[in-house]
Formats: C-alpha cells, sequence, structure tokens
C-alpha cells in the first residue's frame, strides 16, 4: 500500500466539512418527432371540432286519462216532520190518534180482541204518566209493544213511575235522539251494562227490579238521576257516580244491592247510605256538600248523625223514614233544605238550623194544641210542619221572609193562624182572613178550610195557587162539598194545589180562559168519600 502523506506543519485544515459533491451533468432533451402531413389533397380545411351527435328526442309521455267525474252525492232526505198527534198503532192495523200534551192510559182505546203493538208520540205531548201501558197496573189492557215500534221526542220531558214496565217491551227503551234512558226490561239477562255515551237522563224507574244486572256504567254525560232509577235492582252491588250528575232525585237505589256508602267520584255528594249497614252512628265526611235526596231514608240503624260545616245543600226526604234518629246537628252553612226532610223520622224536638234562622222540621208527635214560630226564624222549609195533626193555631213572626211550598202540608186540625203585623213578605187576605198571600198578592201561600164554612173565594190578584196550599180543619169534613171561586188574574194552579180537600169539591167558579188547561192535572188526586 502506497505510505499516507500528511500536510506541512501548520497547513492542517480546521474545517472538516466534506467537499460538496460536483453537479451532475443534465440529461439531454429527446429529440422531437418528426410531423407527418396527410397526403395532398386530404388536409382538412375546417379544423373546428365535429359536432357531437343530436341526442335522440325522449318520447313525450303519454297523457295521464282525466279523472272520472265524481258522482254527485245524492241529496239526504228531508227528516220527516214531527207528527202533530200521537198515533197507536193495533195488531189489526187501525190507528187511532190524540192531541193530549199529557198521555194516560186514557188516551187510547184498544179494539176487542187486539193488542196496542206501537206508539208514536206527538210534538206537543210532553209527558207519559204513571202506569200508562202497564199491564199489570192496567190488567184488562193487552200491550206488546216493542222499542222500535215506541217512538218517544225530545219534547217529552217528564215520564211517569212504570209507564212502559209489562208492557211487552224486551230491549232497551231510550228516545229518539238516545239522551234519556226510559227503560231497561227486567227480562235481559246481562250481568253487566253500560249507558252509552249519548244519555243526559236516566229515567224514572228506569231500573227498577232488573235482577240479573249486578254492575252498572255510568257516563260522564249523565247529568240527571229521576226518582227510583235503580230502585229493587236487589243484586246491583258495583255503580260509578260521575261528578258530572248534579241532580238526583228520592229513593234512587231503595232497596238495591249496593251494600256500602255511595259517593259520586270526587265525594262531594254522598249518594245513598244502605239500610244493611249496623252501625248506630254516622260521621259524614268533610268532602261533602250535598246529601243526596233520599241518601238515608229508611235506614233503621243509625240514632244520630253529625254533619259537617262542608255541607251546603240537603236534598228532598234525605232522612225521611229514619225511625230511631234521634240527634241531628243542621250546619249554618246549610243554605238549601229539600222537602220533607225527616218525614216519620225519630227526631222528637223541634229541629232548627245551629243558629235557629231554619226551622226544618217540626214533629208530629208534638203534642201542643198551638205554636209561637220563634223571632230568630227566617225560613219555614217544606213540609216542615207535615201531617202534624195536634196544632190548631199557628203564629208566624215578622222575622220570617220565606215560607217555601207544602209547609203546612196535610195540617188536618189547624183551624186559623196569626201573622205579625209587621212581617214585610207575607199578608193576609182582606177578604178571607184564612188565606196567606205573598205581599204583592201574587202566590196563595195557605188557605185554611173551617169546619163551618163551605165557600171560599182565592183572592183577587192572585197569580200562581201553589201546591198544598189548601188545608185545615174543614178539609177531613168528609161529605161535605166546598165551593170555590177562582179570580180571571189566576194563570197557574200547581198540580196538587187541591188534593188536601178530602171532603169533596162542590162548584168551582173559574172566570178566566188560561186556568183550563190545568183542570185535569189539578183535579185528578182529589179524593171523594
Amino acid at each position: 500500500p502506497e505510505p499516507i502523506v500528511f500536510p506541512p506543519s501548520g497547513t492542517y485544515p480546521t474545517n472538516l466539512e466534506p467537499e460538496p459533491e460536483p453537479e451532475p451533468e443534465p440529461e439531454p432533451e429527446p429529440e422531437p418527432e418528426p410531423i407527418v402531413f396527410p397526403p395532398s389533397g386530404t388536409y382538412p380545411t375546417n379544423l373546428e371540432p365535429e359536432p357531437e351527435p343530436e341526442p335522440e328526442p325522449e318520447p313525450e309521455p303519454e297523457p295521464e286519462p282525466e279523472p272520472e267525474p265524481e258522482p254527485e252525492p245524492e241529496p239526504e232526505p228531508e227528516p220527516e216532520p214531527e207528527p202533530e198527534y200521537t198515533t197507536f198503532t193495533y195488531s189489526n192495523g187501525t190507528i187511532t190518534t190524540n192531541d193530549d200534551t199529557q198521555i194516560t192510559s186514557d188516551s187510547y182505546t184498544i179494539p176487542d180482541n187486539e193488542s196496542l203493538t206501537g206508539v208514536t208520540f206527538g210534538k206537543n205531548v210532553t209527558s207519559i204518566q204513571f202506569y200508562t201501558f202497564n199491564t199489570v197496573v192496567n190488567k184488562e189492557l193487552s200491550i206488546e209493544l216493542d222499542s222500535e215500534n215506541v217512538i218517544i221526542p225530545t219534547n217529552v220531558t217528564s215520564i211517569g213511575n212504570g209507564a212502559f214496565a209489562h208492557s211487552g217491551i224486551t230491549s232497551v227503551l231510550y228516545n229518539v235522539n238516545k239522551t234519556r234512558l226510559v227503560y231497561y226490561p227486567p227480562s235481559l239477562k246481562e250481568s253487566s251494562f253500560d249507558i252509552p255515551n249519548s244519555v243526559i237522563t236516566i229515567g224514572y224507574s228506569a231500573f227498577i227490579s232488573v235482577e240479573n244486572l249486578t254492575s252498572i256504567t255510568i257516563p260522564k254525560s249523565v247529568t240527571t238521576i229521576e226518582t227510583a232509577a235503580f230502585a229493587y235492582a236487589s243484586n246491583l252491588t258495583s255503580i260509578n257516580i260521575p261528578k258530572s250528575v248534579t241532580s238526583i232525585g228520592s229513593d234512587v237505589f231503595y232497596s238495591s244491592g249496593i251494600n256500602s256508602v255511595l259517593y259520586n267520584d270526587n265525594g262531594t255528594m254522598l249518594v245513598y247510605y244502605p239500610p244493611s249497614i249496623v252501625e248506630s252512628s254516622f260521621t259524614i265526611p268533610n268532602s261533602v256538600i250535598t246529601i243526596g235526596s233520599g241518601a238515608f231514608s229508611s235506614v233503621k240503624t243509625l240514632t244520630a248523625i253529625s254533619i259537617p260545616t262542608s255541607v251546603a245543600t240537603i236534598g228532598d226526604r234525605a232522612f225521611a223514614y229514619t225511625s230511631i234518629l234521634k240527634s241531628i246537628n243542621i250546619p249554618n252553612t246549610v243554605t238549601s233544605i229539600g222537602s220533607n226532610v225527616f218525614e216519620s223520622s225519630g227526631i222528637t224536638s223541634v229541629l232548627y238550623n245551629d243558629n235557629g234562622t231554619i226551622l226544618v222540621y217540626y214533629p208530629s208527635s208534638i203534642k201542643a194544641p198551638s205554636f209561637n214560630i220563634p223571632g230568630s226564624v227566617t225560613t219555614i222549609v217544606g213540609g216542615a210542619f207535615q201531617y202534624v195533626s195536634n196544632l190548631t193555631s199557628i203564629s208566624i213572626p215578622a222575622s220570617v221572609t220565606s215560607i217555601e211550598d207544602g209547609a203546612f202540608n196535610g195540617m188536618s186540625s189547624l183551624e186559623s193562624f196569626t201573622l205579625d203585623s209587621e212581617n214585610t213578605h207575607y199578608k193576609t187576605s182582606e177578604d178571607d182572613g184564612g188565606a196567606l198571600i205573598s205581599k204583592d198578592g201574587e202566590r196563595l201561600i195557605l188557605l185554611v178550610l173551617s169546619s163551618n164554612k163551605t165557600e171560599y173565594k182565592i183572592p183577587q190578584g192572585v197569580i200562581i195557587i201553589k201546591n198544598n196550599t189548601i188545608d185545615g180543619k174543614g178539609s177531613m169534613s168528609w161529605g161535605t162539598p166546598f165551593d170555590f171561586t177562582i179570580p180571571d188574574s189566576v194563570t197557574t194552579i200547581e198540580s196538587n194545589a187541591f188534593s188536601n180537600v178530602m171532603g169533596g169539591l162542590g162548584t168551582i167558579k173559574i172566570t178566566m180562559e188560561t186556568v183550563n188547561a190545568f183542570l185535569v192535572q189539578i183535579f185528578q188526586q182529589v179524593t171523594k168519600p
């Protein structure tokens, strides 16, 4: 190997970085390819690009077929006009008509050996009376009705107890627009029933004596349940009362199978206290605002009931026939009390509300011959003195501002009453001292019949003769006819105005026209010897 030669002293390089490498020589550019021209005469003269071929036109869509015109809707048939008169159809095809506004069993006559098979009520009919088509009550009648052949218009607002019972109907009967459930036949075998949502009113005794039903559902559409609607439904144990129900008649669940205290859905109404409960006292819950009509009727075990200050309303006959009830309070919060609330109850002393402003009940067991109503009393409840037979006279103070219907009904020994001259709401008649009338002279409140007088004149100016207003000792004089003169000022005579005339009616002098329409209902309950 060759020897390594070092540079001379002092010449040793201080920069030891390597020398840069020499740049590579550029590669030679490639020679261009020669242009080749086309042969002579073929060089193109038009150098523009050839046009693209036009696209083939898309085929036009076939036109949609025009829709066929919709057929014009057929005009709705005009509703058949409501019949002017009530029509009765019989099994031999014959028809009779009647223009009464109140239908009774006297409104039709069934041909011999035939049956009544259909009835359509006229547009002027307002009521169907008790037992109108009932073959148990009217044993001589042959009636084979069906719900399809009984047309009840909405103008019929009153249907009496048992009107369609025992009439052959075998399916549920409603009025034409199903707002009133009229009658549920006991022959149906179902154990439960849902009342349709269209129903607003459950009619008088609609489910009476239905023994197969154990459960009924009432919809929120219902606002009214009429008297005895579920009476004698002996196996009924389950039912609801919607809070929409604002009106309940008396004895709705009388002798039914309900076995616990029944309230409406929100607990504000006590509807029914079953007599089957064996308790001696009961405190009504503080949620209750209304004690329903007949709620405690015929309860034979309770001796004491406590009513809370939440209660504002007590319905008709709420405590009637509670024969051993001795103790009860009426709070001052109670502003509405129905008629005959304590009829035939066990109360033995005069019952007032807590502050003494309402006279609620005067027991017939009290033997005193006269009674002075205290000066604190402002209201005398309807039926307060009903059937009190020992009183011969009553004194009414100046404080009384309200005497409700039938307050003195059936007072068979009453001979006279006195009215404080300072009373500003009532007065006695100048023509007949036995007549108590409103201060304006328009309403007859009480007419006391004497045992030694038979002719009476209703005072001129009276417009309304109220229920159960004609009473007194003379009313019990059997065989003695009474003569009444009714003035031309009278426009309204309520249905039981003359029902206490037990002795009989003699001559009735009527000097006006408007009362004629009332005559049938006025005197239908008059008892003659």
